[in-house]
């Protein structure tokens, strides 16, 4: 997977124009309190001078009431924008889920080359840093800001010595903040990182935890979490440092700006430039302001905790996605399988130095079992994943159909091409999900049908709920042999019309293995088969068996042809399969027909 090179605050700048309308909401919402949060300093002024003035009573009580209807006014305003928050950060989690849910299911294989994706996903729990500190910076940032503001406003109003405090304030600001917090988002960033290498190391523990016990020294598990835990500790120290630096320098500036305005106003009514009412409401203006500028300031923690959640959530949203559109494969009238070609197939994984598919040609007819072997790393997942259209090859031809595979819509062609392959892939939720996976075209008819090519029915007749059984996620809950039978199920519920076995029948109990394959290779079925096994029972039941190696395909011919070449890539692959036909490849197939025979005899 490529790093992101999108800069966090080019995703905060997006943030914000996609929320604008709710920011602008509680932008209002804010200076509405604002003004209405002034009564107080305004009504201490007033009272001050009342009473100095030795005016009667009842000025006292108006103000006090005015002042007490403004501060509940301004109550039930953030009681509104609290309201209008909490929506945004509800939207803030449904998007961030939906898009990563989106990406997952389009990504390019090759985006995730050298990442372990269920690790990758982790990042999702970022969104909830990220609604956290948008809400805190929108409340209290928000409030802050403009308190400050107003209050410096008013500030300049009373004298123009206070005036220029106020740019000292600002000058503050923007040094507190930029200047001591210089670093602050690249140290985030960096702790964050080490943080998800703990979670990494744990869940490996997690996923590994009985080969683990059983082959592994506790202790130095324990210490290689601890070595990633003090590296986290690190990390964190470093990014604290750039926050006690901010918070140094705040407690520096609120004092000399606090003993400040008690040296100018003393001053400034000396000599007669400000009544006593004016100081005192200075003093309180003062404080509200330099307790806002603590707030801006200490809040950049929150800023960059911010950018940092938006950062890691982009590692997954900005993964690259397969083409979308194309042509849609048309569905045979007689339901016949697919017709294969490749022609001059190259592939590499590294950008063209070395080339696991080199020049790769062959052809697949409707309706024929084809067995592709080859040595461990000969490219033979690579070629189905080709197929499938989840790589696409770097040069040659793929033909489905005769259609170019790159101008066939992915969509249609992967409900024409169904993969079995040898990896857990069952998720939390009932057998029936896990078969069906939204598939609105399938029905309970062809549910029914795939459990019985799965040779599944038997096994859910044992269970309470039948196919409403609960799967754990990974299947952890049911047997290996059951496990690949789903899969299997999942395949061919969507009667696809060209079936790939890619080690599909690996741990299932070797009668039933019989069973299901002479299901699968069952010719009324009409699709075409591309076998890829090491099993010698699977590729004795191909029409013809394909050799893959060194990148080409080097020979081709049916199990007989390959006995009588005596050809030794394939003897080294099935030494006995090889021998076996040699010795007795009529009796072989006459207990095959037989088989076939008599399973036809009982469905009529």
């Amino acid at each position: 997977m490529t790093p992101t090179t999108i800069h966090p605050f080019i995703r905060f700048w997006r943030l914000l124009r996609v929320e604008k309308g709710d920011l602008w909401t509680i932008l209002v919402y804010t200076a509405i309190i604002g003004i209405l949060s002034l009564a107080m300093p305004l009504a201490t002024q007033a009272l001050v001078n009342t009473i100095a003035s030795g005016f009667l009573i009842q000025p006292i009580f108006t103000l006090t009431l005015m002042a007490g209807a403004a501060l509940l006014g301004a109550g039930l305003l953030q009681i509104g924008q609290l309201g209008v928050v909490e929506r945004l950060q509800q939207r803030v989690f449904a998007v961030t889920s939906l898009k990563m849910a989106r990406r997952l299911t389009t990504v390019k294989l090759n985006a995730l080359q050298g990442t372990y994706t269920p690790e990758l996903v982790n990042r999702f729990f970022d969104v909830l840093t990220i609604q956290k500190s948008l809400a805190k910076l929108l409340l209290d940032g928000y409030t802050s800001l403009l308190t400050a503001l107003v209050g410096m406003l008013i500030l300049g109003f009373y004298s123009p010595l206070l005036l220029l405090l106020d740019f000292v304030i600002l000058f503050a600001l923007v040094l507190l903040t930029v200047g001591l917090g210089w670093n602050g988002l690249r140290t985030s960033i960096y702790e964050s990182k080490k943080k998800y290498a703990v979670a990494d190391w744990l869940e490996d523990l997690a996923r590994c935890g009985r080969s683990l016990k059983m082959h592994g020294d506790k202790f130095w598990l324990v210490r290689r979490a601890d070595k990633l835990s003090a590296d986290y500790l690190d990390a964190r120290e470093s990014h604290f440092r750039v926050y006690r630096r901010q918070a140094a320098g705040v407690v520096l500036f609120d004092a000399f700006a606090t003993a400040s305005v008690l040296a100018m106003g003393g001053w400034l009514v000396i000599n007669g430039q400000l009544t006593l009412g004016q100081l005192v409401a200075a003093q309180i203006v003062v404080a509200s302001v330099l307790k806002s500028v603590e707030k801006l300031v200490m809040q950049s923690d929150q800023f960059f905790d911010l950018l940092t959640g938006l950062d890691k959530v982009g590692h997954v949203t900005d993964l690259d996605e397969e083409r979308q559109g194309g042509i849609e494969l048309a569905d045979p009238q007689d339901g016949k399988g697919i017709q294969l070609d490749l022609r001059g197939v190259r592939f590499s994984y590294d950008g063209g130095k070395n080339f696991i598919l080199d020049g790769v040609t062959m052809t697949i007819q409707p309706g024929e079992n084809v067995s592709l072997v080859g040595k461990s790393g000969a490219g033979k997942s690579t070629l189905v994943s080709l197929v499938c259209g989840l790589e696409e090859a770097s040069h040659g031809t793929i033909l489905i159909d005769n259609v170019e595979i790159r101008e066939i819509d992915l969509d249609s062609l992967r409900q024409h091409i169904a993969l079995v392959g040898y990896e857990n892939e069952l998720f939390d939720g009932t057998i029936e999900e896990n078969i069906v996976c939204g598939r609105s075209w399938i029905t309970r008819e062809d549910l029914r049908w795939a459990l019985d090519v799965a040779h599944l029915t038997e096994d859910l007749d044992l269970l309470p709920a039948g196919t409403a059984t609960t799967v754990v996620s990974g299947g952890v809950n049911l047997s290996r042999g059951q496990v690949q039978r789903i899969l299997i199920a999942r395949a061919v519920a969507g009667r696809p019309r060209l079936l790939i076995l890619d080690e599909a029948i690996t741990g299932i109990d070797e009668n039933v293995t019989e069973l299901i394959l002479d299901d699968l290779f069952d010719p009324n079925h009409g699709w075409s088969i591309l076998d890829i096994s090491h099993m010698s029972d699977v590729v004795m039941r191909s029409d013809r068996i394909l050799l893959l190696q060194g990148g080409k395909i080097e020979d081709c011919g049916s199990p007989r042809d390959f006995s009588k070449k005596m050809n030794p890539g394939f003897s080294d692959l099935f030494p006995i399969l090889a021998r076996q036909i040699r010795e007795d490849w009529v009796r072989w197939r006459e207990m095959l027909d037989k088989r076939q025979n008599n399973r036809g005899g009982k469905k009529s």
